[in-house]
């Protein structure tokens, strides 16, 4: 890294990498190529999850006045290169997100898991939710509701006055609750299977490490 180079924010970072490439790009490609040009500096384990919530809040904060536009799930473009170019980074990212979803249906699973029904790790939310669905009276969660809007449940969580009504979110990372934009205010609890948002203000129930610790103490099958 160019220690010479000015060091930028997040957003202007973005801005400056999104005029050079002309080409929409993910958080995590952004962050890889701030760095490589010495432009930003973090101390961070998580700076794609930082640099994915500063976009997704000039967006919120500046509205049609934002620099920056979210052409699919974690993927940004320029809102100055106009509605035809961006239309066409829109129809780029639907295509490339299809292909995706294909190879992951034919060849790709999780870590070898075996835990009560479920043979390997989740690797989506879905996974999460049916593992929560085996789970949730442990933790002490009773839940009343399921939709397919945001927050994706209803419930109640015991706590020592009696039964509290709270508004889950289910996330294969507590980080994607960013890039989905969902508004904090009202959501309770984020079940995810990994927790790498160091800095969520909400409740956060990581799956992985419970089951781990339920595996070691030999509650099921080792990995």
């Amino acid at each position: 890294m160019n220690s010479t180079n000015k060091k930028l924010s997040y957003t202007d970072a973005a801005y400056e990498i999104l005029k050079q490439t002309n080409e929409a790009l993910s958080s995590v490609e952004l962050v890889d190529i701030a760095l490589t040009k010495g432009t930003l500096e973090t101390k961070g384990k998580t700076p794609e999850a930082t640099m994915g919530a500063s976009l997704y809040l000039e967006c919120q904060r500046r509205n049609n006045e934002s620099r920056f536009v979210k052409v699919g799930r974690d993927k940004w473009a320029l809102s100055e290169w106009g509605k035809k170019a961006i239309q066409v980074e829109i129809e780029k990212y639907d295509k490339a997100t299809q292909e995706i979803q294909l190879k992951i249906r034919k060849t790709i699973v999780g870590d070898p898991l075996n835990f009560d029904g479920l043979q390997y790790a989740p690797i989506n939310e879905q996974g999460v939710v049916f593992l929560f669905g085996k789970l949730h009276k442990e933790l002490g969660i009773i839940v009343e509701a399921i939709q397919t809007g945001f927050p994706d449940a209803k419930g109640r969580k015991k706590i020592r006055a009696g039964w509290q009504e709270i508004a889950i979110e289910f996330e294969y990372r507590s980080s994607n609750f960013l890039s989905h934009k969902h508004e904090i205010q009202h959501c309770d609890l984020i079940v995810c299977w990994m927790h790498d948002w160091k800095e969520c203000p909400l409740e956060v129930v990581e799956l992985k490490s419970i089951i781990e610790k339920k595996l070691k103490n030999g509650d099921e099958q080792n990995f």
